[in-house]
């Protein structure tokens, strides 16, 4: 069935009733949209459900956005990346560490230094009493340091000592503190050894520091 012009509209759209689902479109389409013609209405997506989708790829490509801000905005703030091979001496009942990577990046001032960062350490695990095997396993943490430059009047310009606290958390939040030595080889590129003792770590790490902004 073939209706009337809408009113409003131009004379040549007219509106058509789908002998097969019964649809009303308009009569510029050579087939129904609904069912394309045929005697089966073809599924379809609801405007709602459009709307959803919709909504959660923009709340995944804002957590993008924003996640890649905030990055970007550390290390605008930051001045150096260092990296760290450790070897652990931690054990907490039948795990003990081992060696393992530090890295993370840092604040400088005049005497002393902000780092944050994460490391990785294997790790391996006893298991059983009467037939004892060992398991190894693999941990992730991560570490907030602050380490003030001491004896500054007494030593060189390419030597500092330092000492300072330290947080982290890796099975549980840990603290204790650091103590280590940085030795300038070029000048961006610094060589540094530090021990670092907290209620979740036991540690002796040694590795380069780098400046890439002043």
């Amino acid at each position: 069935m073939v209706y009337p012009p809408t009113f409003g509209l131009e004379r040549s759209i007219m509106k058509e009733s789908c002998p097969y689902c019964s649809d009303i479109y308009s009569h510029s389409h050579k087939t129904c949209p609904r069912c394309r013609g045929t005697k089966t209405v073809q599924s379809s997506t609801s405007s709602h459900d459009y709307s959803n989708v919709f909504n959660n790829e923009n709340i995944d490509y804002n957590a993008y956005v924003y996640l890649g801000i905030a990055v970007a905005s550390v290390f605008i703030f930051s001045n150096d990346i260092y990296v760290y091979p450790t070897t652990s001496f931690y054990k907490s009942g039948e795990q003990t560490d081992g060696s393992g990577w530090i890295f993370g990046l840092r604040k400088t001032f005049n005497y002393s230094a902000l780092e944050y960062g994460v490391s990785y350490l294997k790790s391996t695990t006893n298991y059983g009493y009467e037939y004892r095997y060992t398991e190894p396993s693999e941990r992730w943490g991560v570490h907030i340091n602050f380490a003030q430059q001491i004896f500054y009047n007494k030593t060189p310009d390419w030597l500092r000592v330092y000492i300072g606290p330290s947080i982290n958390y890796i099975y549980d939040f840990g603290y204790g503190g650091i103590i280590g030595t940085e030795m300038r080889l070029f000048n961006r590129l610094k060589f540094d050894v530090r021990y670092e003792r907290t209620t979740q770590t036991n540690q002796l790490q040694a590795g380069l520091i780098f400046t890439y902004q002043k």
